[in-house]
């Protein structure tokens, strides 16, 4: 009896580690794709690369899971996904909270006449609203967005309204329709709002996949960008990086990113839809937006100490510093001067009395 519980206990010490291993090793990589069109749409969208993947890394499964903006930030908290494709705004908030990799790749898209590596925002309005034309206009009108945290459906249009000296919208008058970015043409359609914040791309899309009418829709600050395709509002901005969770092992993290830059290799670059991937790019302008915003992670105040007044402004310093001197040096003479007058006063009268 007192074998069997040793060989039992044995059994139980080694072969559960063991078994522990094996099932994570076989556990599926989970990729998390943020949705900006509908969930189903993502998914048949990217669903391809589930195989693609697997192709190229045979020792693991892959999943592609599509998440609106609260429901991607829990499954990188939770860790239940272990790489995420995002807008690079909120990649940068993520990877400042949850310590996400530096960006593996930065995506392409793919449009019938040309590779795209940046997008942009749209602010527009219906074109028989003859009271909104320009930037200004905007002031002290609804304007609907899907999230303040989306790069292209608020930040970029945002940063445009600061830059001509213009407030944001007010939160009463911020009308948050949630994922997808349909949600907010369907709000100025339906005239629930006068004005609507999406990323290019989306009006054509939905052109395309629901006859909307594009001559309903007025651009409002359109801006020219000579081969880019699609109607825009705001400055061109990199497109999405691919990233991993701080848990993934660094090997795996190789083999994933080599198998990205290769896929415009693989015919399933073009059932997903775009070009491919490419090393990736700077995303400074990106964190230029959201400081300027104060958005995270750039909300905090930031520390100002005096090495920092003395970097920022030296010469003003010692120019201060010469004429506070200055204003010394006269004071002190005129204080001489004063008694040296006084005393000479005070004689003289002595002199007179004699």
């Amino acid at each position: 009896m007192i074998k069997y519980y040793f060989w039992l206990s044995l059994l139980f010490f080694f072969i559960v580690p063991v078994s522990t291993v094996l099932a994570k090793h076989f556990d599926p990589i989970k990729i998390g794709v943020l949705a900006y069109r509908p969930i189903p749409e993502t998914l048949r969208r990217w669903k391809p690369l589930e195989g693609y993947l697997k192709e190229k890394i045979p020792a693991y499964d892959f999943i592609v899971e599509p998440l609106v903006f609260d429901d991607l930030r829990l499954a990188v908290a939770s860790r239940q996904i272990d790489f995420i494709l995002t807008n690079p705004g909120y990649y940068i908030q993520l990877k400042q909270q949850y310590n996400l990799s530096s960006p593996l790749a930065s995506l392409i898209k793919q449009t019938r006449q040309q590779s795209l590596s940046a997008f942009a925002g749209v602010i527009f309005t219906l074109t028989a609203r003859t009271d909104i034309n320009e930037l200004k206009d905007l002031t002290h009108k609804r304007v609907a967005v899907t999230q303040i945290a989306s790069l292209g459906g608020y930040q970029m249009q945002g940063f445009e309204l600061i830059q001509a000296g213009l407030p944001l919208p007010t939160k009463e008058r911020l009308h948050l329709t949630g994922m997808p970015h349909d949600n907010v043409v369907n709000a100025v359609l339906t005239g629930k709002v006068d004005v609507g914040f999406v990323r290019t791309g989306v009006l054509e899309s939905l052109q395309e996949s629901q006859g909307l009418d594009l001559s309903q829709i007025k651009i409002i600050n359109s801006q020219k960008v000579p081969s880019f395709p699609f109607k825009l509002s705001t400055r061109l901005y990199p497109e999405w990086p691919f990233a991993a969770l701080s848990h993934i092992d660094s090997e795996l993290a190789r083999h994933f990113t080599a198998a990205l830059l290769l896929i415009h290799e693989h015919e399933v670059h073009k059932d997903i839809g775009i070009k491919g991937f490419t090393i990736p790019m700077d995303y400074s302008p990106v964190e230029d937006v959201l400081r300027e915003l104060r958005f995270p992670p750039f909300d905090a105040p930031p520390r100002f100490t005096i090495d920092d007044i003395w970097l920022q402004y030296p010469i003003q310093i010692k120019v201060g510093a010469v004429l506070v001197l200055m204003i010394v040096v006269l004071s002190l003479y005129l204080v001489i001067f004063n008694r040296r007058m006084a005393f000479q006063k005070q004689q003289t009268i002595e002199d007179g009395d004699r």
